[in-house]
Parts: structure tokens; C-alpha cells; sequence
């Protein structure tokens, strides 16, 4: 097994792995920008454009960021009064079929 470390293998695969790196980044992001459609109140402020190759600006991210856990702690009380509810509605469904035997 020979290992080549020539200059020109060397730099070529660098440049594929930034070129799958930056797709890999533009993904990512259409996957981001999907998956905000779903959460109400979270602003589309961060666009792939402006993310990658480049320093984010701190504040916008830190803003996004601060909006998505908002969201995200809504959903944690919705689903657990969820699961709360469904509890409750088997217990009582329990219940109800005891007491008729």
C-alpha cells in the first residue's frame, strides 16, 4: 500500500472536501429553513447566504437562537399537558371498564 502525498493529490482533495463542505452547509440549511415552517413564531432571519464562508454575526444567531428555544419550550408544555390529558383520559377509562365487571 502506497500512500500519495503529492502536492496536486493533496490540494485537489482538499478542494473536494470544502466543495462537499459548503453543499454539505447549503443543506443543512434548506433542511434549517423546513423546519422552521413549522414553528410558529420563529423569524426567518438566517439565510445560507449570509452563513456560509463567512463569520455569522453574532447577534442575529444569538437572536435565532433565543426565538427557537421560545418555541421549543412552548412545544415541551404543550406536549406534556398532552401527555398529561391522555393519562388522565386512561386512568379513567380504567376505571370505568373495573367498575362495570
Amino acid at each position: 500500500l502506497e500512500l500519495n502525498t503529492s502536492r496536486d493529490y493533496l490540494s485537489n482533495s482538499i478542494h473536494l472536501d470544502s466543495d462537499l463542505y459548503r453543499d454539505n452547509e447549503k443543506e443543512n440549511f434548506k433542511l434549517l429553513a423546513e423546519a422552521m415552517k413549522g414553528l410558529a413564531g420563529v423569524p426567518a432571519m438566517i439565510y445560507a447566504g449570509d452563513m456560509i464562508g463567512t463569520v455569522p454575526d453574532e447577534k442575529v444567531v444569538i437572536t435565532f437562537v433565543a426565538y427557537l428555544c421560545s418555541a421549543l419550550v412552548d412545544i415541551s408544555q404543550e406536549v406534556r399537558a398532552a401527555q398529561r390529558i391522555q393519562r388522565a383520559w386512561r386512568r379513567y377509562e380504567f376505571l370505568r371498564q373495573a367498575n362495570e365487571m
